[in-house]
């Protein structure tokens, strides 16, 4: 089991310092839905995504997630949309308090851990995961201190696992890549438990500039449920940051960014390395001017070893160096021989968004490269080496003040292509020597359907004023037969999944019931196996 972290006793004692004052100052809410419960990825940020695509929101910049308090009060709208009655603005400036409403998810699963499921911190092993959220958010004009933790505890029943490398330390690794990533495939042998500081942050902001500490999730650019960067199917990083408050004016456009700094954490499965690791991140997304439908943007993500200088200022400085490998120095940090070797794993992307809100649609694209091109000539002659891409589109087909449908799809290609022949290559987010990979927590930080070659979603949303529902069909890659052991012609192991969920408001509390069926062919390459998911949630309200 683990306990809750220090930084996380470090923000509930801040906020029960606080919140006594707060009480006093005629500005409590408790339990009412709110949009500031909107989490990166999840439903209410995504009804807030599809009303800007309707013309019932404002349009604003949404590739830089988890959106701080105030974009979210931007966002939202009083009327003419199907939530206006359940959810409301907040539009005081004193000092308030807000106690989130608790959260109690149930998730059963029949046969083995469902991947790509955006969940955050929750890992659902095989039988009965139980899941408990809450928290208060306190705000003044200037600062928010959100503290949410997670609770969730997986009986983490017995199923049949790949076998894995006999030189992996752990039985539960990665069965193909259990040297070079952090992703268990079972999490021990009996219950699994954790507390995590969840959606938690503390951020001070004045004029152009906002700073902060937060272990919440995070989702860089545009796309849906395939992040090729960062995302929110693992735990959220600690880190510290500091972003733009609001999207500047620099003339020919806006510009909005963040850049942090953050200690990832490794998973209870032993690996090869024992070496803490380091973060640093940054992420910058232009709106031309003239043009507010149209959202461009760059993001770098390190990964590195923790020397003993620690964290520092500098690290924030690392998003912002070289492109490529030649242009960075000095050189001995590259040097395997060198004594200070200084290994740095980076994912890098670029992206676009476009909305068109008379035509209700959007689209989106990713381009991502796993690590640093040697120079220019080698981006631009290879730039399928070590390399993913992903296309996304929406179409509102129905909105109106009480109901508002959307169809969406995502497309992702990531597989080792042929440069493979004569050119090392491994899927998307596995590192060497730093082994952990882009995890977090034994979690992949970016999609699932990326690292095993590729996949595709499609999805029907309906909003209306008695909640949500949403039915969609996915196929990914789990596996490439290429880089695992026996004749190619065994297959590649391919997972279809339908699902559909849905959140009902009701007077009292909301509703959220779910049910997931795949079928995974040629699961570890071994044969074809069926998996069932079902999921019910409860989250008490209190009506104003």
């Amino acid at each position: 089991m683990h306990l809750a972290s220090p930084r996380l006793r470090r923000l509930g004692a801040l906020l029960t310092l606080a919140a006594p004052v707060a009480l006093r100052s005629q500005s409590v809410t408790a339990l009412t839905p709110s949009w500031q419960e909107a989490i990166a990825a999840r439903d209410v940020e995504m009804y807030l995504r599809v009303a800007q695509v309707a013309g019932q929101a404002p349009l604003a910049p949404w590739t830089i997630r988890a959106l701080s308090p105030e974009a979210l009060d931007g966002l939202a709208r009083d009327a003419g949309h199907p939530w206006s009655a359940r959810f409301r603005r907040d539009t005081t400036r004193a000092l308030r308090v807000h106690v989130f409403s608790p959260e109690l998810d149930l998730i059963g699963t029949t046969g083995y851990p469902v991947l790509g499921v955006i969940d955050g911190a929750v890992w659902a092993g095989r039988g009965l995961t139980t899941v408990l959220t809450g928290g208060a958010q306190l705000r003044t004009r200037h600062l928010s201190l959100t503290v949410r933790p997670t609770l969730f505890r997986a009986e983490n029943v017995h199923f049949s696992e790949a076998p894995v490398d006999p030189t992996v330390p752990s039985p539960h690794g990665d069965a193909i890549w259990g040297c070079c990533i952090d992703a268990p495939q079972r999490f021990g042998t009996g219950a699994y438990m954790r507390i995590d500081p969840g959606e938690s942050t503390l951020r001070f902001w004045t004029g152009p500039v906002a700073v902060g500490v937060s272990s919440a999730t995070q989702a860089w650019g545009p796309s849906d449920e395939n992040p090729l960067v960062l995302g929110a199917g693992a735990a959220g990083i600690p880190h510290v940051f500091v972003e733009t408050s609001h999207p500047l004016s620099v003339g020919i456009g806006r510009v909005q960014a963040r850049l942090l700094i953050g200690r990832p954490s490794h998973s209870i499965v032993p690996t090869d390395s024992a070496r803490a690791r380091k973060v640093a991140g940054g992420v910058v997304s232009f709106t031309p001017r003239g043009v507010p439908a149209l959202e461009v943007g760059l993001a770098r993500f390190f990964h590195a070893w923790l020397q003993p200088e620690g964290l520092g200022p500098a690290d924030f400085l690392v998003p912002l160096s070289g492109l490529f490998a030649t242009s960075r120095a000095p050189k001995r940090f590259d040097d395997p021989t060198a004594p200070d070797f200084r290994p740095k794993n980076e994912i890098a992307s670029v992206f676009a968004r476009w909305v068109s809100v008379a035509g209700h649609a959007e689209l989106w694209g990713e381009y991502v490269k796993n690590d640093h091109p040697l120079d220019r000539r080698d981006l631009v002659v290879e730039p399928d080496h070590d390399a993913a891409w992903s296309l996304g589109a929406r179409k509102v087909v129905r909105a109106t003040p009480r109901r508002t449908t959307a169809l969406s799809a995502e497309y992702v290609s990531a597989g080792v292509s042929h440069l493979n022949r004569v050119r090392t290559q491994t899927p998307m987010y596995i590192h060497f020597p730093i082994t952990e990979g882009h995890t977090q927590l034994g979690q992949l930080l970016a999609s699932t359907a990326a690292t095993g070659g590729g996949g595709f979603f499609l999805r029907l949303d309906t909003y209306t004023q008695g909640g949500a529902r949403s039915v969609g069909l996915e196929r990914f890659i789990r596996q490439t037969p290429a880089f695992a052991e026996g004749p190619p012609e065994s297959g590649y192991d391919v997972v279809y999944r339908l699902r559909a969920d849905a959140t009902l408001f009701r007077a009292r509390a909301d509703v959220v019931v779910g049910a997931l069926a795949e079928y995974e062919l040629n699961r570890d390459f071994r044969r074809d196996v069926p998996n069932f998911q079902i999921r019910l949630g409860l989250r008490p309200r209190r009506t104003r």
